[in-house]
Order: structure tokens, then C-alpha cells, then sequence
């Protein structure tokens, strides 16, 4: 019995320090966030909001904030984080990791690991921000466990993201503005392989997280 207790005691305590690095390391990726999304709208004005990088990176600071309120709660509470809170989260990662590895796989392959990784607001929005996501989510986030179902939520907005450009795109209101996203200028099959790639990945990855943190569990 007094071993039971001692070990419930360390299990909370283990789960309250956790909490505690994941709320630094939020308020770390917000301050990031803001950096390189400024520099980005700095130089690229409205046109930002057109990149799926810009987006995922806005998607994610707002999962950020939202965990870091509420987590400080819940660690004054000496509760885990409410489960809605885990999956804001959840999709803020997801998004922001698609982001890297399209990135890392297909645009660095054409213009440089250099440019696409380290330059300019890239550094950021690119490589700091998601990798730290990541490991922040991998690493500290553990409570309350992911559900099966929580998988559709990641990949919402990467589908809305490629219905609305495409859409603009046919359209021809906006070009690209990456290259796989120029239905009008490549066979309709193509386009079609490029989303089935894209969003079957998201898809992929996204249970591939629901799984590894029920594993934790």
C-alpha cells in the first residue's frame, strides 16, 4: 500500500513537471512563431497567407497559445490538460510537420537545403518552430491520451487549405503558389497523384501520432 502510494505520488509528480516543460516550450515556439511569421509578412505582405508554411505556422501559434493558457490552469489545478486542448495541439503539429517534411522532401530537393532551411524567416517558420513542436508534443505533452477519431481533426485543415487553392488556381485568381498546385498548367493526373501524396500523407502521419501517444499510455 505505501508503495502504491509513493509511486501514484511519483506519477503525478513526473506528469506535473512534464506539463511544466511543455508550457516553456510553448511560450518558446510562440515567441519564435511570432518572429518568423513578421519577417514573412514583411516580405511577402497578404501574399503570405497564400503559403501553406505561413498558415500552418499561424495555425500552429494559435494551438500554441491556446494550450499555454489553458495549461497554466491545469498546472495550478494540478490537472493534465482537457482533452479538446490535447487535440488543439494535436493539429498544430501535424500541420506544422507536414510543412518540414514537404519541405525536407520535395521543395529543398529543387533549391537548396540552405535556402529552404536556414535563410531568412525559413530558419523559423521551416525548421525551428516545427522540430520543436515536435519534440515539445513527443517528449512533454503526454495527458490526456489521443482517440482514434482525433485523426480526422489533423487533416481538416490541410483539406481545406488544397480545396480553396485549387479552387483558385482553376480559376486562374492565383498561380501556384507551389509548383504541384498548378492544375492548369500539368495533366489532370498529375494534380490528382500530388493531392493523393499530400493529403494521404497528412493522413499517415497524422494516425501515426495517435498511435505513438497511445503507446505512451
Amino acid at each position: 500500500s505505501e508503495n502504491r502510494l509513493e509511486s501514484t505520488y511519483s506519477e503525478k509528480n513526473m506528469k506535473k513537471k512534464n506539463l511544466k516543460y511543455a508550457l516553456m516550450m510553448n511560450a518558446v515556439i510562440i515567441l519564435l512563431e511570432c518572429i518568423g511569421l513578421s519577417m514573412s509578412a514583411g516580405q511577402m505582405g497578404m501574399r503570405a497567407f497564400l503559403m501553406y508554411t505561413e498558415d500552418s505556422n499561424i495555425l500552429n501559434l494559435v494551438m500554441c497559445t491556446i494550450f499555454l493558457i489553458m495549461g497554466i490552469r491545469s498546472y495550478h489545478a494540478e490537472q493534465p490538460v482537457e482533452h479538446w486542448v490535447k487535440v488543439c495541439r494535436y493539429v498544430g503539429v501535424c500541420t506544422i510537420s507536414l510543412t518540414f517534411l514537404v519541405v525536407v522532401l520535395v521543395l529543398a530537393q529543387e533549391s537548396g537545403y540552405e535556402a529552404f532551411l536556414i535563410q531568412g524567416q525559413f530558419k523559423f517558420t521551416h525548421l525551428l518552430c516545427p522540430v520543436m513542436s515536435f519534440l515539445s508534443f513527443v517528449l512533454f505533452e503526454q495527458e490526456p491520451k489521443l482517440e482514434k477519431k482525433d485523426t480526422a481533426a489533423a487533416v481538416i485543415p490541410t483539406l481545406v487549405y488544397a480545396v480553396i487553392l485549387i479552387a483558385l488556381n482553376l480559376a486562374k485568381t492565383v498561380t501556384g503558389p507551389y509548383p504541384f498546385l498548378q492544375v492548369y498548367r500539368q495533366p489532370w493526373y498529375i494534380s490528382v497523384l500530388w493531392a493523393g501524396l499530400i493529403l494521404g500523407g497528412a493522413y499517415l502521419f497524422a494516425a501515426g501520432m495517435v498511435k505513438l501517444d497511445q503507446r505512451r499510455h
